[in-house]
């Protein structure tokens, strides 16, 4: 898995998956999966939609599928599910 902060910025992730392959060096069969991450609360553009775009994209361009994403709520989710006090 290769991995990029900030995934639902379209131009971050695209300047980082158009620079990071090097031929010769470093190609997309080389990974097996695109791993972004996903703080919403960092950024009033860090939307479900700018996410979803920005994903559809690098799926469309690279042809992969496999994809992991870090969502700090799902964390937090989990937390409370197991019985966390106070949000």
């Amino acid at each position: 898995m290769v991995h990029i902060a900030n995934g639902w910025s379209s131009s971050e992730v695209n300047f980082f998956w158009n620079g990071i392959f090097i031929a010769g060096e470093f190609a997309t069969t080389d990974f097996d999966v695109f791993g972004f991450s996903f703080y919403p609360f960092y950024d009033s553009a860090a939307t479900y939609s700018a996410l979803q775009s920005t994903l559809t994209g690098i799926v469309n361009k690279f042809g992969k599928v496999e994809l992991f994403l870090i969502w700090h709520h799902d964390l937090l989710d989990l937390q409370c599910s197991l019985g966390c006090h106070g949000r």
